[in-house]
């Protein structure tokens, strides 16, 4: 693998030579780069691909409309859900790489800009564009977190909060390492949650799917055949009828609980995995002490490089992206203002527990404050990577139990007519 080292004339223009002035660059340089990241057309042979799939589905629906219109639901979820999956994955371990790069290139006292720029030359033009866009505003001399603001998604939200924090106390090359190392162990127990979780939910989403329609095509057909035989139907089948009904008269109810299941399928393992930077509120409040984990982390920066706390707590204040956690990271400065002790006020406020405020005002009066921090941090995301997946690993066969009962029950159902019918014909 080849990696291209950029000059500082480069990174500020890396396509054609330019003028010196930044100023009058600026504009001119980021629409060179959009315009070298735009995508090839589309060739013959992808237009015939087109016309072939959408000659095919036309096909099945005039022939088979029920089943075409199933199929090419589930295919379509099914699709949504890989191709997310594999671009979020994808996009992780580029974010990863990146910010391991930019440690790297911190702790040796190098310019970060033709280091982001070399990384950014192994791969193509699309995922450049954003990559660029970050070395031409450091090379203008814009600091690394306002760079990333210009450029969102090159980092998770806790790197950037850490650079942001790193670079008020004077220890970036500090804050890039340890959210590279904080995002590195806990990669591999993310990952095996977030596969178990997406698992259950798709394999819910395909029942559902194939058992509604066998419950609106398939069952009233039968419902009217054992009608006009005069045969009662059986008792499992009688209750599945009963569910039906209930389900449709509660429809629009019905449809809303779906559509809700398939969009956290689709953002709950992206969400665990902090591969996109949005926010879900009730999953916030389920990982609180991720947010303890955090918290700490970045205090440790500031102390660790003999600055006041209470620049620590003003800088996560102003700029952690979670909003309920950021309204109590003010209610806390205002009380460190008032002279109330700092650690008192984050267990009064539900950042931290009653034995992490001992732990750390013993180690304020011992003088290893930034160790016991950064240890407390690394504890707490072990603590609540292992509970998460204890309570995974144990719902898990339980879900899988449940998923198969309903699948006994509705076989059972359709079949045990078909056997009564023979019988009676007979």
């Amino acid at each position: 693998m080849q990696i291209r080292i950029w000059s500082d004339r480069e990174v500020g223009d890396p396509l054609t030579a330019r003028d010196d002035n930044p100023q009058n660059q600026d504009e001119s340089d980021y629409e060179t780069i959009v315009a070298s990241s735009r995508r090839e057309p589309w060739r013959l042979s992808h237009l015939m691909g087109l016309v072939v799939v959408a000659a095919v589905v036309i096909w099945m629906l005039l022939l088979f409309p029920g089943f075409a219109i199933l199929t090419i639901i589930v295919i379509a979820a099914a699709a949504i859900m890989a191709t997310g999956f594999l671009r979020g994955k994808r996009r992780a371990a580029r974010q990863d790489a990146l910010l391991a790069v930019m440690a790297i290139a911190a702790e040796k006292e190098m310019p970060l800009a033709p280091a982001v720029a070399a990384y950014a030359s192994q791969y193509g033009r699309g995922t450049q564009r954003p990559m660029l866009r970050l070395a031409h505003m450091l090379n203008s001399g814009v600091s690394l977190s306002e760079s990333l603001m210009t450029a969102p998604g090159l980092l998770s939200q806790d790197a950037v909060l850490l650079a942001r924090v790193g670079e008020q106390a004077g220890g970036l090359p500090k804050a890039l390492r340890a959210g590279a190392t904080a995002r590195a162990s806990s990669l591999p127990i993310l990952t095996a949650i977030a596969s178990r979780i997406t698992y259950v939910l798709a394999l819910l989403t395909a029942m559902q799917a194939i058992m509604g329609f066998l419950l609106y095509f398939i069952l009233p057909k039968l419902e009217s055949i054992f009608k006009d035989f005069g045969i009662s139907l059986p008792t499992p089948t009688l209750l599945v009828i009963q569910a039906t009904h209930t389900l449709m008269a509660g429809s629009p109810i019905v449809l809303l609980l779906i559509l809700a299941q398939i969009v956290l399928m689709i953002l709950l393992p992206f969400k665990i995995m902090s591969w996109w930077n949005f926010q879900i509120t009730l999953l916030d409040r389920l990982f609180r002490r991720r947010h303890t984990a955090l918290i700490l982390r970045a205090l440790s920066l500031v102390v660790g490089e003999g600055r006041p706390i209470a620049l620590g707590l003003e800088c996560l204040a102003r700029n952690y992206p979670t909003r309920w956690v950021r309204h109590r990271l003010i209610e806390v400065e205002e009380d460190v203002r008032r002279g109330e002790d700092w650690c008192m006020s984050l267990w009064r406020h539900g950042l931290i527990r009653s034995a992490d405020g001992a732990l750390l005002s013993s180690a304020q009066t011992t003088g290893n404050l930034a160790w016991a921090m950064r240890e407390l941090a690394d504890t707490s995301d072990r603590r609540s990577f292992i509970h998460f997946q204890a309570i995974v690993q144990m719902l898990f066969p339980l879900v899988i139990l449940a998923l198969g009962f309903m699948v006994l029950l509705v076989a059972v159902a359709y079949f045990l007519p078909l056997i009564r019918l023979i019988e009676r014909l007979g």
